[in-house]
């Protein structure tokens, strides 16, 4: 029996069918003219999805892991081009339809669910979670968006749509934890990634444009919970998203708030303390493993 792992062929399908969609979708633009009226560049965009949900179906007939991957990467597709066809029709298209600001948003990332959650729903894997956590995290931020005004001028105000960032978030990590989501990994580093992002613009300095320092904090707590839910669930993945979290908000907040020689002097002693506390206690709580002795021989 061949091993369809080494096939040759099984991998220059893929690199014909992954070069003829991206030509072929690449060149949909050209080929109906930039001069093309809103209802010409929408109807190209719904056949270019079609083709592409129709031969992602096609392509994992075989169940062939390659041709699944494919399949995932057209549906994909499919789903982006989706959003563009809809942010086309309800932004250029007829008065009676026509959206702006937030609400353009809003339903064009809704579309982009009810296209994006009957195929995850199908073929459950990565790219399809991505797609459908995505469209429901930009919806749901969108709704509850506002500007407030700052010296005469319009601010965003993001702390609603970051707090509602951070409840998809720990609902997709809590959702993956559990295994009421598939695929399972997919969902806890998607979910892991977003609380974290999200308490980023719990409170924007608006002179500075970046986060303030409560966010900082906040983020640092989000990175402490996300390190410490991968260590609790065994999977490196959320806790590397974690780590990565503590290090680079801790790094901020020093660098933001240690301003004089002296007091970053005694930052350095206490980080020096506190990682040669660590190196201790690793030591002193880890027990050696013990190996059995040799069989005897006969």
């Amino acid at each position: 029996m061949v091993d369809e792992r080494t096939d040759i062929r099984t991998s220059l399908i893929g690199i014909l069918g992954y070069a003829g969609a991206a030509g072929a979708l690449a060149a949909v633009p050209i080929a109906i003219g930039t001069a093309a009226n809103t209802t010409a560049r929408v109807t190209a965009d719904v056949a270019s999805v079609i083709v592409l949900v129709v031969a992602g179906a096609w392509i994992a007939g075989g169940r062939h892991e390659a041709h699944e991957r494919m399949r995932s990467v057209l549906w994909f597709a499919a789903v982006a081009i989706w959003v563009s066809a809809a942010e086309d029709l309800f932004s250029h298209g007829p008065d009676a339809i026509a959206l702006h600001g937030k609400w353009l948003v809003v339903v064009t990332a809704l579309l982009a669910a009810m296209l994006a959650f009957p195929l995850w729903a199908f073929a459950p894997r990565s790219l399809q979670l991505v797609a459908v956590v995505a469209s429901v995290q930009v919806a749901c931020a969108a709704a509850v968006y506002s500007e407030g005004s700052f010296i005469g001028l319009s601010v965003p105000q993001l702390r609603w749509p970051a707090i509602v960032t951070m409840v998809v978030g720990l609902a997709t990590l809590a959702a993956g934890v559990f295994g009421f989501i598939r695929t399972k990994r997919t969902a806890m580093v998607l979910g892991s990634i977003t609380i974290i992002a999200g308490a980023l613009f719990v409170d924007v300095d608006v002179l500075r444009q970046a986060p303030s320092d409560l966010s900082l904090w906040l983020a640092l707590a989000a990175s402490g919970a996300v390190l410490l839910m991968g260590d609790f669930v065994s999977d490196r993945a959320v806790s590397g998203i974690g780590i990565v979290g503590v290090v680079g908000a801790v790094a901020e907040i020093v660098h933001r708030t240690v301003l004089d020689r002296s007091t970053a002097v005694a930052i350095v002693v206490l980080g020096t303390v506190a990682l040669a506390s660590c190196v201790l206690l690793a030591r002193a709580f880890t027990h050696p493993v013990q190996t059995p002795p040799p069989e005897p021989p006969g």
